[in-house]
């Protein structure tokens, strides 16, 4: 089992929309690919912001594709804090 989580600063909703690219820090999540080819963990989690999916769906849609190719099934979904005992809306 792989979980992981790209940091989302340069692309939250309230970050600076720097993007996702290898000069941003929400670009490493296209590092990890070289860490799946690697590992081959039978399963995969990765968690992050709403945004990815949502002002940046094009980028997320070729990270899927990849995943995708790599093999997994690829399932996602925008969960929210608050539905789940957290104190939080997010």
């Amino acid at each position: 089992l792989l979980v992981y989580s790209p940091p989302c600063q340069d692309i939250s909703s309230a970050g600076k929309h720097a993007g996702i690219n290898k000069n941003t820090r929400t670009g490493l999540m296209w590092n990890v690919i070289d860490v799946i080819k690697s590992k081959k963990p039978n399963y995969l989690i990765m968690e992050n912001v709403k945004n990815l999916n949502v002002r940046y769906k094009n980028v997320f849609d070729d990270y899927v594709k990849t995943i995708k190719e790599l093999g997994y099934d690829c399932y996602h979904e925008v969960l929210n804090a608050k539905d789940y005992g957290t104190p939080q809306n997010r």
